[in-house]
């Protein structure tokens, strides 16, 4: 009675149109680009403590003068692929490929304007008390590659720590404190 299976999916187009991108440093101009990311996912819920996540990406640039940029096109990927395992009411442990956003994305996130969204293999433990949400994690970022089902994880490079965000109900803010560590 508590689990289920629900799938889901997304379609986004969208026109870049970009002249002079470099400042006239070259004669390089690149015209009109159409971007197109599809998506679709499976969400299983096996019992209120136990959930699989998997999710395919697929991104694709036409008409970009000079070919797409590593942020424009990835060809189809396994984008998410996780466990979450709830320990009790307040704690969660992620493990997998994910992604990550802390705050407002200035230092950590998944890069939703561009269209290859940013994806990290690791773990990340969760625990939400009333005032104070801690979030201790451990991942090694994807490198996106042209092409369907190839992107491999970046090995020389992982980023780990603690991120405590508390509300502030008063100004309708966070105070977010955090050490991370990037290799």
């Amino acid at each position: 009675e508590d689990s289920f299976i629900s799938f889901g999916g997304e379609i986004r187009h969208r026109v870049d149109s970009l002249s002079n991108p470099d400042f006239g440093a070259s004669t390089f101009s690149r015209s009109n680009a159409w971007l197109q990311r599809y998506v679709v996912h499976t969400d299983i819920n096996f019992a209120p403590k136990v959930r699989s996540f998997v999710q395919v990406f697929g991104t694709i640039e036409e008409g970009c003068e000079g070919g797409p940029s590593p942020v424009d096109e990835n060809g189809f990927e396994i984008h998410n692929a996780f466990v979450d395992l709830q320990f009790t009411q307040d704690s969660l442990l992620r493990v997998g490929r994910q992604e990550l956003q802390f705050g407002s994305g200035r230092l950590i996130s998944v890069r939703e304007w561009p269209n290859v969204r940013r994806t990290f293999n690791g773990g990340q433990l969760r625990f939400e008390f009333s005032d104070l949400d801690i979030d201790v994690f451990y991942a090694v970022p994807q490198n996106p590659e042209v092409g369907n089902f190839n992107d491999d994880p970046n090995r020389d490079e992982s980023i780990s720590g603690i991120y405590m965000t508390r509300p502030i109900h008063e100004a309708s803010s966070s105070l977010e404190l955090y050490a991370l560590r990037s290799e």
